[in-house]
């Protein structure tokens, strides 16, 4: 992700209005390695929507860059919210265990 960051930095000092879609395709594809790594395809949905959305407000001219940042800082907050409740009515009640990792035998 760091690269990629710098690849946004380029694209942002090249146009400026390409900073955020960017960015929101690059945080976007680091979702992807979640679904296997906590076997949830909720992050295939969350990344589907961060790069789609930031290729169509790359694409468009008629929308400014700095609304990627808002609709990226919205689509992170309800996925968090979404996350939570879900974690909450987990079976196990929403304990965290030390580890995704420690339960798998």
């Amino acid at each position: 992700m760091p690269i990629g960051m710098l690849v946004a930095v380029a694209l942002g000092l090249h146009d400026v209005d390409l900073f955020f879609p960017a960015s929101m395709l690059i945080v976007g594809a680091h979702y992807l390695p979640f679904v296997h790594l906590y076997g949830d395809r909720f992050f295939v949905a969350l990344a589907v929507v961060l790069v789609a959305a930031g290729y169509l407000i790359a694409t468009n001219t008629d929308v400014d860059g700095p609304v990627g940042a808002w609709f990226t800082s919205g689509a992170l907050l309800v996925a968090a919210v979404v996350l939570h409740v879900r974690h909450r009515r987990s079976p196990e009640g929403g304990a965290v265990s030390a580890s995704p990792l420690s339960e798998v035998r």
